[in-house]
């Protein structure tokens, strides 16, 4: 196996919105776990993939819409959590979203729960968790988005005064997922 030269590691838990504004203004190294989007592209690069993700639609299994339906756009509201890609597609794509979207993924899922939205977007892994966690599995149903596996993003100017960590981290990631 690869050996990543030693790096002291400081993980800071924070708002994803935070996370990605600190690594664009160089107060961190990097955030994790993120999917490729051009904007990151800009202030960092993606790692290799370290885990899969499943963008899944959720809806409460009384609600009567089909995301797969030609008029869930214009029908449906929608949201996704602050700074994820998820809102920016949803935004990009013409949804109706709502105006303040949730900071986390708990809040997401309560937004679903109490009828502010008829649906939201969100990491399977992540959304699955909690509804079993709070037992809503008889309240929710989902449906498939699309796949979109996750990296870590590292700044770019990190990478610069290291210019070997990528590489090693990739060939470390590699080596773990095999």
């Amino acid at each position: 196996m690869t050996q990543i030269p030693d790096h002291s590691l400081e993980i800071i838990i924070t708002p994803w919105k935070r996370a990605q504004s600190m690594v664009r203004h160089n107060t961190a190294e990097g955030f994790f776990a993120a999917s490729h989007n051009l904007d990151r592209d800009r202030y960092a690069v993606m790692s290799e993939i370290i885990a899969e993700q499943k963008w899944t639609w959720y809806l409460l299994k009384n609600n009567p819409l089909d995301p797969s339906a030609d008029n869930f756009k214009q029908r449906g509201v929608v949201t996704s959590f602050l700074g994820a890609n998820m809102q920016r597609w949803l935004l990009q794509n013409d949804f109706q979203t709502i105006n303040n979207p949730p900071q986390d993924n708990q809040k997401l899922l309560s937004f679903l729960l109490s009828g502010r939205v008829d649906a939201i977007l969100a990491n399977d892994q992540v959304m699955n968790s909690l509804i079993d966690e709070f037992g809503y599995k008889e309240k929710v149903r989902s449906a498939l988005n699309r796949n979109k596996p996750l990296g870590v993003y590292f700044a770019k100017d990190f990478l610069i005064s290291q210019p070997l960590f990528l590489e090693q981290f990739n060939k470390a990631v590699r080596y773990c997922r095999q």
